[in-house]
């Protein structure tokens, strides 16, 4: 069984990359990924792109928005009007409004590089991916993820190379200080984030968090359970809660800023690797991470906070979203509530206030 911290500096980073030529370009539009937890990942890299630029543009699909606003090193949104579509002929007026004088892609899609090539936003600099280096100046050569073996090779580190090759400054994996107004805050609030949206087999079984749940609020007589996720969660929250006193279930309750306000006032949580999990790691909250069939080494949280608990079976990372041995994968069954309990109760100990 792994049950290990992250250090951000530790983590598995690609060979430095070789500085690209960006001249005296003093603006730069950066097209951050769709999902909130590659986002979350991609925050250090804004710290870096910031010590070289004087105003960044933040390219986000509509649900990141608000969030992105609320970053004081994001000088500008370009919020686009739908994800993982076609672009309108708005978001390229609004890109093009922005007059940034170079654009960065963090994502590997060719259509958001046409689109920041037709709202002029060039020279752009990206992963070589989807036959779309002839649109990039000098594309970045990244190892490509590997199916069914650790990479060693973390997301935040790929956006951090390509931060640093355009003149950002060195990884530290701190994130930017976000300007969210936490909810109501309580001492002994445990967050749970049962939910995620890759696949079944992710999910750490509803009876673990319901466990761990028992223990921790057996454990803190004052102390109380807050469960959150997506409308598509709902379900899994109710088993999660089945039973338990002191326990809110906000499961498909909130927005997304309400959200954060939520997470940003929780002592430790205990999440899937999921976007939940990397919006907690970036809001300082301490937590732990049950990973079984996605790899660790690749998308643990960005935080020495963070405690990840895996078992490491042969099969793993097997990536799938559903698992073909059983309904419930061996990988997370393997990892038990108690062995939750006490890196929760570790971690309450160093980090509470």
């Amino acid at each position: 069984m792994l049950v290990e911290r992250k250090d951000p500096l530790s983590l598995p980073a690609p060979e430095p990359q070789a500085p690209r030529r960006v001249g005296l370009a003093r603006s730069i539009a950066v097209r951050f990924p769709n999902w909130l937890g590659d986002f979350c990942m991609a925050l250090p890299a804004l710290l870096q792109l910031k010590s070289r630029f004087d105003r960044v543009t933040a390219v986000v699909p509509p649900a990141l928005a608000d969030f992105a606003a609320a970053i004081p090193e994001i000088d500008a949104v370009a919020a686009l009007d739908a994800a993982h579509r076609n672009w309108s002929k708005a978001d390229i007026e609004r890109l093009a409004a922005a007059k940034a004088e170079c654009g960065l892609l963090l994502n590997n899609s060719f259509r958001d590089a046409w689109n920041f090539h037709r709202a002029g936003v060039r020279p752009l600099f990206g992963a070589a991916a989807r036959c779309r280096s002839f649109l990039l100046r000098e594309p970045f050569q990244l190892p490509r993820v590997r199916k069914n073996r650790w990479n060693h090779l973390h997301h935040a580190r790929k956006y951090a190379a390509m931060a640093e090759a355009l003149g950002g400054s060195p990884w530290t994996g701190r994130f930017p200080q976000i300007a969210i107004e936490p909810a109501e805050r309580r001492p002994d609030t445990l967050l749970l984030a049962p939910g995620a949206a890759y696949g079944a087999a992710k999910r750490w079984p509803s009876a673990a968090f319901n466990a761990t749940a028992r223990l921790f609020l057996a454990a803190h007589p004052a102390g109380r359970v807050v469960i959150v996720g997506g409308p598509g969660e709902v379900r899994i929250a109710e088993e999660v809660a089945a039973g338990l006193d002191r326990t809110e279930n906000l499961c498909g309750k909130t927005g997304f800023r309400e959200l954060a306000g939520v997470v940003a006032a929780a002592s430790v949580c205990v999440s899937n690797d999921s976007g939940i999990m990397h919006l907690a790691a970036a809001l300082g909250i301490p937590g732990v991470a049950p990973f079984g069939p996605t790899d660790h080494t690749s998308t643990s949280p960005v935080s020495e906070k963070w405690t990840v608990v895996s078992a490491e079976l042969p099969c793993a990372p097997c990536f799938r979203r559903v698992c073909p041995v059983a309904a419930t994968p061996p990988c997370m069954t393997a990892i038990t509530a108690e062995t939750v309990f006490e890196q929760l109760e570790l971690l309450l100990a160093e980090y509470e206030k």
